[in-house]
Order: C-alpha cells, then sequence, then structure tokens
C-alpha cells in the first residue's frame, strides 16, 4: 500500500473521499478501527491513515470493505467530484484529441465549449453563435412537426 504524506498528488482528494466514505460505513456498522483493519488484514493505523486519505486504497481493499459492509463498490466513488484543475491535468496529458465529446459530462462539455468560444476569433465565434440557433429553430420545428403528427391518424 502506497502511503503518500503529500497531498498536492493527483489522487488525494479522490483518497479522502474514498477514506470518508470507509468512516461513514465503519461507523454505520459500528466497528472500530481495530476491527475494520481485521477485515482489510491491516493494522489500526493503517485502516486510520486509510480513512483520512493518507494511504492510497487498494482494489482489493474496495471489493473486500464493499463485500464486508453489503454496499457496492461504486458506494465509496458517489457524490465524488474531481476537480477542475485536476480535469485540465488529465487533459493536458492525453492532449485534447484523445477525450471523445461523449465521455464528457454535461458539465464539462458546457465547460469546454466555452473556454473554445473564448479562444475563437470574433468573426468565427459569431458565425458559430448563428449556426448554432439555426440548428436549434430547425429542431424546434422538427419537433412542433412531430407533435402534430402524433396527433393525426
Amino acid at each position: 500500500m502506497e502511503s503518500l504524506d503529500d497531498n498536492s498528488r493527483p489522487s488525494a482528494g479522490l483518497d479522502a473521499h474514498i477514506g470518508r466514505r470507509f468512516r461513514e460505513q465503519r461507523r454505520a456498522h459500528q466497528l472500530s478501527l481495530l476491527k475494520a483493519g481485521e477485515i482489510l488484514g491491516i493494522s489500526q493505523q493503517q485502516m486510520s491513515r486509510l480513512e483520512l486519505g493518507q494511504s492510497r486504497v487498494l482494489a482489493s481493499q474496495l471489493y473486500t470493505l464493499s463485500r464486508a459492509y453489503n454496499v457496492p463498490v461504486t458506494y465509496f466513488f458517489e457524490d465524488f467530484r474531481e476537480s477542475a484543475e485536476e480535469i485540465q491535468r488529465i487533459r493536458n496529458v492525453l492532449g485534447s484529441s484523445n477525450i471523445s465529446w461523449d465521455s464528457l459530462s454535461p458539465t464539462e462539455q458546457e465547460q469546454s465549449l466555452t473556454e473554445a468560444l473564448h479562444d475563437m476569433p470574433a468573426d468565427v465565434r459569431t458565425a458559430l453563435g448563428q449556426l448554432a440557433y439555426a440548428l436549434l429553430r430547425h429542431v424546434n420545428l422538427a419537433r412542433s412537426r412531430s407533435k402534430r403528427n402524433d396527433g393525426e391518424p
């Protein structure tokens, strides 16, 4: 198990989030740190470091605790949100051409569009805006026609 004191590592936020979720479940099941550590085969101190996000969590530990607490592994990731800086760091590593539009959340898509619009020349931005409005009018027209046709036999 990797132990890092530096909270600036890229996964620090996720490690802390998972640790909080570990603690929530341990307390909900009224287990001590010692007992929870025994489940994972680690010391009370190591369990504490996991809960504090000071040590990285192994996949096998996630799996074991999900079984012990009767929750899906995804429970430990629920409500986690990466910072904009971390998302940008990943994009920089991969290069923007390696990121598919469909893999982005709606918020990330909006952020990406806003950044792209900001970076383009004014005349291109204007033309793109006009195109977007034309497409929106076309979609709305098609929807209204579809609704009228749905009422006909």
